[in-house]
């Protein structure tokens, strides 16, 4: 960052922030919107029941990202593994979800089911 934007914001908070990264700033301030674990499970929550509903449907349009068998993973242990594996924030999985719900909405012959949503999230 040029010397002429650190003029600018001269604020005691921008540069501790400059100096570390965004989480540890976030978590160095003791403000956390809630802890990764209960992030996942509220979205594996959301994803199940939306499952248990669009399962009940027999007649979806297979696609691209249908798998022909259900995967053995539970949903959380998958999201658990994708945010471990991939480092993903919390702002990631809001995303996805806000991603799929887009999807779903703009194509009405797209249905996310446990056939597709594992490969769906990664």
């Amino acid at each position: 960052m040029s010397s002429l934007a650190i003029k600018r914001y001269e604020a005691p908070f921008f540069l501790e922030l400059q100096e570390k990264n965004y989480e540890s700033f976030y978590h160095h301030n003791n403000i956390t919107i809630m802890q990764d674990k209960t992030i996942i499970n509220m979205i594996t929550t959301l994803f199940t029941e939306i499952l248990q509903e669009t399962d009940l449907i027999k007649n979806c349009k297979i696609g691209k990202f249908t798998s022909k068998y259900k995967p053995n993973i539970k949903l959380f242990d998958y999201l658990s593994r994708l945010a471990k594996c991939f480092q993903c924030s919390q702002e990631c999985f809001i995303l996805a979800l806000i991603y799929i719900d887009r999807i779903t909405e703009n194509c009405s012959h797209f249905i996310v089911n446990s056939l597709n949503i594992h490969r769906f999230l990664i």
